[in-house]
């Protein structure tokens, strides 16, 4: 039946009134269309009548993160890892560099097998020993024997059996009055006067006491150096002619041969020895003298105290030396002194030379003033000051192939040594057992370039206690490539506005050393590895100015924490520029800076591993009142902080993963102080607290902060925490965290577009701080609020706001030194 129009309005009625549900229409018209939904401003959505904000559906990948207001996850921290490193799980780097090498070899950054730090070949009479090549010569001869490049027994010089040679005049001190005549004669001086151009002489064994005159072109030939000898007050002087000398042993109350005037001389199988003042000489322009298979030795010093060199080439003279020795000198073995003077040496051995009488010199081979020793394969072994000396502009020794050892056994006796405007030019060099430095340049005007070097064993400063592999003072330039230097307490140095630039070095590390150090100087370091130094791996100092770059440093190590502390690279009052570089392990420090005055760049490096000892908590950066600036830098696996920085800070792009606290004590993933700045830094999977910040002005755009746990105590476990700070921050994803995502205490901030997801406490503020949420955050938060725009989002925390006071660690309160 159907109802009466009168029944239908009274029950309209009745619904007005709140009586009735049914509705007053009628059943036959269509319902009303739902309301529009709401136009949303940029970066939200609509969800039914309201706007929410976007954020991505899943959830992110590694190297990226979630942002209010974003429907697509945000690159986040360092990336994924490049060249020279290789990934270690889903965020994490490691170095690209093998573990262990075997003697000779070393590991480099980025190269996945060990190799050799010097070049593979050794010149001949070289072999390998360790990293350098040693020479092969016996080390000590007597009569008429000498030592040979590549021989270990010694050889004679010249051959006593050998048939006498034809010749045009005879020499022998025997003939009777009957023998002589006009080519027969009993002294040599006698036949040289009697020769014409050309002629050749034949000198037969014995004794001849004179002084021999040589003016002109002849062919002076001994039977052998062990039977022939020429005594006098000068042996032998050749001036303004061709001469060829052989076979004769020559001494004198003076030199044992003279080269002057212009004179071409050819010299093999001599022995000089026990003259004054001087062995050899070779004067004056387009004197030359090419001395082949010979041996110089026991020189003393002149009547006056001064000289007893071994040879010496001045006033534009040249010598030719191959196969030859030179040994028990005084003052010098060999010099070249004044300009267009020059030493050419192959296969030269020169053995202990002491001061002269004066006590002055003691160096093996020196250039001076001018003057230049070149060749190669050459060794210059136990001298009393210097092993080779280039002194006084322009003065160059170049070589090819040098062992230098035993220098400064009267003292101080540096092995290379440039001095005055002086300049080194040298390639596969082996010093071992220098006293004071390997290789010293001392002043502005002078050069050293080097390359394929090794310096051992160096002998403290007996006054200092000083001990550098190699070293630049006073402006000096020095370029080094390719280096292995063992048994230093200071690997490379720089100092007083030196510039010192060296490539592919390994310095291995001992009691109290350090790999490089500059100080008042410039230091370039590139593709270099050092290891375990304790008083740190790379040390500026002082308006020093050091870049390091492609290298890898070990830090020091040992079995405990009553170990001292050490730096990988340290910074006081100087600048320091790291790129593409590695800082793994050591106790203590990875990069340490202090000083207002420090300033410290790192970019594209990983810091991974460093321990803590019983004095200091290990921290992969500390900066303590300078400059920090850090961008596109992985730090994992450390024992106490990522990174504490107090002072000027720039921070971007890094990732920090895995710091730990495996004692009790108060630490970080990342501890921030003074003036900062943040930008897209990534914190993951820390212990005790992911990142403080302390008193200053913080600003922040782009931050994740996930996985904060307990230390080993239960203790901790926050996310994000301000302790006295002024914060601005945008952007900011705290997820997962042990304790409180966000905590502010006795702080101010403005914080906006941040997600705070899945803590066990969402916000929390004490200390006279409290939380207040605004539309629109004003651009200065009043003293104490921490202000909330409505663009940040707590979600799925265990509790919204935490109430009460809840502990937070101090990491600005640790013991650092």
């Amino acid at each position: 039946m159907r109802r009466s129009t009168r029944a239908l309005v009274g029950v309209c009625l009745a619904g007005l009134l709140g009586l009735s549900v049914l509705a007053c229409e009628d059943s036959s018209a269509p319902p009303p269309p739902p309301p529009p939904p709401p136009e949303c401003p940029a970066g939200q959505h609509a969800e039914g009548p309201r706007c929410a904000w976007d954020l991505p559906e899943a959830g992110c990948a590694p190297h990226t993160h979630a942002r209010v207001g974003e429907a697509e996850c945000h690159p986040i921290g360092a990336g994924a890892c490049v060249a020279p490193f290789e990934a270690d799980g889903a965020w994490g780097c490691r170095e690209l560099a093998p573990a262990a090498c075997p003697d000779g070899e070393a590991a480099f950054l980025g190269e996945r097998v060990c190799r050799p730090v010097l070049s593979a070949a050794c010149a001949r009479g070289f072999v390998r020993q360790g990293y350098a090549c040693r020479a092969v010569y016996a080390a000590a001869c007597a009569g008429a024997s000498k030592p040979t490049l590549g021989q270990e027994a010694c050889g004679a010089v010249g051959d006593c059996g050998a048939p006498a040679a034809e010749a045009d005049l005879y020499v022998d001190a025997r003939f009777t009055a009957a023998e002589v005549d006009a080519t027969h004669f009993t002294t040599v001086s006698a036949a040289v006067m009697a020769a014409r151009e050309g002629d050749r002489i034949d000198v037969a064994p014995g004794r001849y006491g004179e002084s021999v005159r040589v003016p002109r072109a002849v062919v002076l030939r001994g039977r052998c150096a062990g039977q022939t000898s020429i005594d006098g007050g000068v042996a032998v002087e050749v001036a303004g002619a061709a001469v060829s000398l052989s076979g004769l042993t020559l001494r004198g109350g003076g030199p044992g041969l003279i080269v002057r005037r212009g004179a071409q001389v050819r010299a093999e199988a001599l022995i000089v020895e026990r003259t004054k003042g001087l062995g050899v000489l070779v004067s004056g322009a387009g004197s030359a003298l090419e001395l082949v298979g010979s041996l110089v030795r026991d020189v003393r010093s002149a009547d006056d105290g001064t000289d007893g060199r071994g040879m010496m080439v001045t006033d534009g003279g040249a010598a030719l030396l191959r196969d030859v020795a030179v040994s028990r000198t005084r003052d010098v073995g060999i010099i070249a002194v004044g300009e267009a003077s020059r030493a050419t040496l192959d296969g030269v051995i020169v053995q202990d030379t002491t001061v002269s009488g004066e006590g002055l010199g003691g160096h093996a081979l020196v250039a001076a003033a001018g003057g230049r020793i070149d060749g190669a394969r050459v060794v210059a072994v136990g001298t009393a000051d210097v092993g080779v000396l280039a002194f006084r502009a322009p003065s160059v020794v170049a070589l090819d192939g040098l062992d230098v050892s035993r220098t400064g056994l009267g003292g101080v006796g540096v092995g290379v040594r440039a001095d005055e405007g002086g300049a080194v030019v040298l390639r596969g060099v082996a010093i071992v057992e220098p006293t004071a430095v390997g290789l010293m340049v001392d002043d502005a005007t002078s050069t050293a370039s080097v390359s394929d070097v090794s310096v051992a064993a160096v002998r403290p400063d007996p006054a200092t206690g000083y001990a550098a592999g190699i070293a630049g003072f006073a402006g000096a330039r020095v370029h080094v490539a390719r280096a292995a230097l063992e048994g230093v307490s200071v690997g490379i140095s720089s100092a007083d506005g030196a510039e010192l630039h060296a490539e592919g070095v390994y310095v291995v590390g001992r009691a109290g050393s350090i790999g490089a150090y500059a100080q008042a100087a410039s230091l370039w370091l590139h593709r270099s590895t050092l290891r375990e130094h304790p008083a740190g791996g790379v040390v500026s100092r002082e308006g020093a100015s050091v870049q390091v770059e492609d290298t890898l440093v070990y830090g020091a190590s040992g079995g405990g924490l009553t170990d001292e502390p050490s730096s990988g690279l340290y910074v006081e009052g100087a600048t320091l520029t790291v790129a593409r570089s590695a800082v793994v392990g050591g106790a203590g420090f990875g990069l340490l800076s202090t000083g207002v005055s420090a300033r410290l760049r790192v970019s594209t490096t990983l810091v991974r591993g460093q321990t803590s000892t019983a004095r200091v908590v290990g921290q992969g950066i500390l900066s303590e009142g300078g400059r920090l600036e850090v961008e596109s830098v992985h730090l994992a696996d450390i024992d106490g902080l990522g990174i504490l920085a107090l002072g000027s800070t720039e921070l971007a792009r890094t990732t920090i993963r895995g710091v730990t606290a495996s004692r009790r004590q108060n630490g970080a993933a990342l501890a921030l102080g003074g003036q900062v700045i943040v930008r897209d830094v990534a914190v993951l999977d820390s212990q005790l607290a992911g990142v403080v910040l302390g008193a200053g002005r913080i600003d922040v755009d782009g931050l994740l902060v996930a996985g904060t746990r307990p230390n080993d105590q239960d203790e901790f476990g926050h996310a994000f925490l301000g302790e006295g700070t002024h914060l601005r921050a945008t952007h900011v994803e705290l997820r997962s965290s042990a304790a409180a995502g966000l905590a502010m205490d006795a702080s101010s901030a403005r914080i906006t577009r941040s997600l705070v997801v899945g803590n066990v406490v969402g916000a929390h503020a004490q200390g006279g701080s409290v939380l207040v949420e605004r539309a629109d955050p004003a651009a200065e938060p009043p003293e104490l609020e921490v202000v909330l725009g409505s663009d940040v989002l707590l979600l799925d925390n265990v509790s919204r706001v935490g109430v009460g006071t809840i502990p937070l660690p101090d990491p600005f309160a640790l013991e650092r030194r």
